[in-house]
C-alpha cells in the first residue's frame, strides 16, 4: 500500500523537515524520538520537548507558531516521513 507523503502527520518515530528557523530559509531536518532516545547535536529531539510538541500532528505544508525565547517563529512542515 503506497502513502501519499502529503497525507503524512508527525507522529512519534518519524523524520520531520522544517523551514523558518533560519534567515535563509534552509531546510532543516529533526527525528520525533522517545525522550530516551534524544539527542539534540544529531537532531533527534524527544517527543515531551516544545518544538516536538507544536509539530504533532502538523502535515506537509502545514505552518505552526513556534514560540523559542527570541520570540514567535513561523515553522512550515515540508517534509514528514516514518524513521
Amino acid at each position: 500500500m503506497s502513502h501519499d507523503r502529503e497525507q503524512c502527520v508527525v507522529t512519534p518515530n518519524c523524520r520531520v523537515t522544517i523551514t523558518g528557523f533560519e534567515s535563509d530559509d534552509e531546510p532543516e531536518t529533526y527525528w520525533i524520538v522517545d525522550d530516551g532516545e534524544a539527542d539534540v547535536q544529531e537532531n533527534k529531539l524527544p517527543v515531551s520537548s516544545p518544538l516536538a510538541s507544536v509539530l504533532m500532528g502538523a502535515s506537509v505544508g502545514k505552518t505552526v507558531s513556534f514560540h523559542p525565547p527570541s520570540g514567535e517563529v513561523a515553522l512550515k512542515v515540508i517534509e514528514v516521513r516514518p524513521m
